[in-house]
């Protein structure tokens, strides 16, 4: 019963901010952005609160079926553009974070208050190391590619020197650069604990060439992919729009070739 009442809280409560940062926007007015903020911040209890109940009842088993990797993707979204919101003037980012993860949430709708039976595979503490790491590195990169975007569109904006439209209310370019720097770190960090892990499961119960598997090698291109991002804009540089265009190509590319993994080629990683 709680898990209903906290999801379909969620869903309003994150409804309501979407309309909120859509009105600041368009209305081209700060305050309704600050008001949304709170309302996301009010999401994100309901969400943590969903997620505490469903998992009290099955033991607390993070992951049993792929509703949940919906809903824990949506909640570490949230989570981290609010975590970086604190340290940069970001409010009016949320425009695309909160229907984001307004519609991810609805996504495990199917999955919110009903039984479910665990498979043996997903018992296993390295296995929730793997998944709960690899989630949050991937939700880092969308909030990445989501910041370049942003980026690109406020300094095409800029340069055109047509501030009093819509998008002169957008970020910063600094901060939204910022944001792109530290999703890609800390990105690149949790999806190399979650690799990790993943690997020494795998090395224990997998036979075969399990190293060739269309999921462990989908990780590895995006894996090298970001790690030689990270290392131009902490070696080299980088700055700005070029961190920004290939964030957002890199996401976009793997994006596509994950869904073609997944349709084309068999895999171990069916846990589900």
């Amino acid at each position: 019963m709680n898990t209903i009442v906290f999801f379909y809280l969620a869903v309003v409560v994150y409804l309501m901010a979407t309309v909120l940062y859509t009105v600041s926007l368009v209305r081209r007015r700060v305050h309704p952005a600050k008001h949304a903020s709170w309302t996301m911040a009010t999401a994100f209890l309901f969400h943590s609160l969903l997620m505490f109940f469903m998992w009290q009842g099955r033991g607390f088993t993070l992951f049993a079926t792929a509703y949940d990797v919906f809903l824990f993707f949506a909640w570490s979204l949230t989570g981290f553009y609010l975590l970086f919101q604190l340290r940069t003037k970001t409010r009016v980012l949320g425009i695309s974070i909160a229907p984001v993860s307004l519609i991810l949430l609805l996504l495990s709708s199917p999955g919110v208050g009903e039984p479910v039976s665990i498979p043996k595979i997903l018992e296993s503490g390295l296995v929730h190391v793997h998944v709960l790491f690899a989630i949050m590195g991937e939700a880092l990169f969308l909030l990445a590619t989501l910041a370049g975007i942003a980026y690109l569109i406020q300094d095409r904006v800029l340069k055109g020197k047509r501030q009093r439209g819509l998008f002169r209310y957008l970020p910063p370019l600094k901060d939204l650069d910022r944001i792109n720097e530290w999703a890609l770190i800390w990105g690149l960090v949790f999806l190399t604990v979650g690799i990790i892990a993943g690997m020494f499961y795998a090395r224990v119960t997998w036979t075969g060439s399990w190293h060739l598997d269309a999921k462990i090698i989908w990780s590895w291109v995006a894996w090298v992919a970001f790690a030689v991002l990270v290392h131009q804009r902490l070696a080299i540089g980088w700055t700005g729009r070029r961190p920004a265009i290939f964030t957002c190509g890199f996401f976009i590319f793997l994006a596509i070739t994950f869904i073609l993994e997944n349709f084309l080629f068999t895999s171990q990683h069916r846990f589900f």
